[in-house]
């Protein structure tokens, strides 16, 4: 019997992990800045549509630009100050929890 090949869904962390990632670090802080200001929602979905994702994996890859930008402006910042021996950035999140109370902006704890 033959194998039935599976075709192996991609999501969008791969794609923006792959393809977008790499597109948008520049060599310092400034150059990456002035990627990002540059950059537009059509870029986006012309990945989008490149590797076929749904409308929920687009606003996930938007999204994780948003975070992706800050973590490797901060790290870059750290390296550019020499401060690497006493700053670190591991990991940046948009939010520590999901949902719809996620989206609230909340000042002292209140909404």
């Amino acid at each position: 019997m033959p194998k039935i090949k599976t075709k192996i869904k991609l999501s969008a962390k791969d794609i923006f992990d792959k393809h977008v990632a790499k597109n948008i670090v520049g060599k310092n802080s400034k150059e990456t800045i002035e990627i990002f200001c540059s950059l537009n929602y059509n870029d986006f979905y012309s990945w989008a549509q490149k590797y076929k994702l749904e409308e929920r994996q687009i606003s996930s890859l938007v999204g994780f630009k948003d975070e992706f930008f800050v973590e490797i402006l901060i790290k870059q910042i750290i390296a550019e100050s020499k401060l690497s021996d006493r700053f670190y950035c591991k990991k940046v999140t948009a939010n520590n929890k999901s949902g719809l109370s996620a989206r609230a902006i909340k000042l002292k704890g209140e909404d």
